[in-house]
């Protein structure tokens, strides 16, 4: 990265009139005028990394003696490889390790550049506010962080820009088009299950079981001991885990009662009110049966989608 020649400064002024003066430090976030007759016309967006003065001729162009920026610039999804995929919220941007040098001139206005969690928590979106969650190095044509969390049936990364309704027993988080319902249907329900924990029954089935015909499709839970690594100090008595083993076709004979398999949170409160029984467990991990791993989030490679 090369560096500036001249004074440095801590900040600029960008503009000034009689009733307003705009002040650029070091650290702020602009959008910068594209100077591009055609493309899309957006301004380029960077954080301003050092700001000089140059020590410039008094003969020297005009243009010369502009304070300059070292700035570190912000992709947009489409202009990195892969291009712009269904999960990239709109106002989502990419920091990269390109860095470049412009005229203070060349600045069109501050923008605020935050993180996920702070642009969720804002009460009004504003025109020039953003945020980044990846790193891009355009070099290399790579993202960091390297894996990212799925949600979903469609098992894409969180867009903020899209609803989702959280499952009430497993805590997985869904979108209403994914299921063919509504936001409207969803949140109308002030206990809601997904489609895996509705269809969701224990593993509590005897042996040699004979009569009615009608069969039960299954995802079954496992206790500690039968998982891989079997039970740790760390399980709780009522402790299961869920788990991606589905049978179809199991005798609803076998069936030796119904039972609940809370959260944790809920079934600690369920325990302190004194509401819970011998049929009352609960779940907090993920166990891959084919992979013999316990998994808390799912996780994906983020060039995973890049093709």
């Amino acid at each position: 990265m090369k560096k500036l020649k001249g004074t440095k400064l801590t900040q600029v002024v960008l503009f000034e009139d009689t009733d307003n003066k705009e002040i650029l430090k070091v650290g702020d976030c602009v959008l910068i005028n594209p100077e591009a007759p055609s493309g899309s016309g957006l301004p380029f967006i960077c954080k301003v990394v050092t700001i000089a003065k140059p020590d410039a001729a008094s003969d020297a162009r005009p243009e010369d003696r502009d304070v300059q920026l070292q700035v570190n610039w912000f992709y947009r999804p489409e202009e990195a490889v892969g291009g712009r995929k269904a999960f990239h919220g709109e106002k989502e941007l990419f920091l990269s390790d390109h860095f470049d040098q412009c005229s203070v001139k060349t600045v069109m206005a501050k923008c605020r550049v935050l993180s996920l969690s702070r642009y969720q928590e804002l009460e009004h979106i504003g025109e020039n506010d953003f945020f980044a969650r990846f790193t891009y190095r355009p070099a290399q044509r790579v993202f960091e962080p390297p894996k990212v969390p799925v949600f979903c049936v469609c098992e894409m990364p969180y867009n903020p820009d899209k609803f989702m309704v959280q499952c009430d027993q497993c805590t997985e988080w869904y979108h209403p088009e994914c299921l063919k319902s509504s936001r409207k249907a969803l949140k109308s329900q002030s206990n809601w299950r997904c489609p895996e924990c509705v269809g969701r029954v224990l593993r509590i089935v005897s042996s040699g079981s004979s009569g009615t015909s009608l069969r039960l499709r299954v995802n079954w839970l496992y206790r500690p001991e039968e998982a891989d690594g079997g039970r740790k100090s760390f399980y709780g008595q009522q402790e299961l885990l869920a788990s991606d083993h589905i049978d179809d076709g199991i005798p609803i004979a076998s069936a030796l009662g119904c039972c609940r398999v809370h959260e944790l949170q809920q079934y600690m409160q369920l325990r302190d009110e004194g509401k819970l029984t011998d049929a009352d467990f609960y779940s907090r991990y993920l166990y891959k049966v084919l992979l013999q791993l316990p998994a808390v989030v799912r996780m994906r490679l983020a060039g995973s989608w890049v093709r």
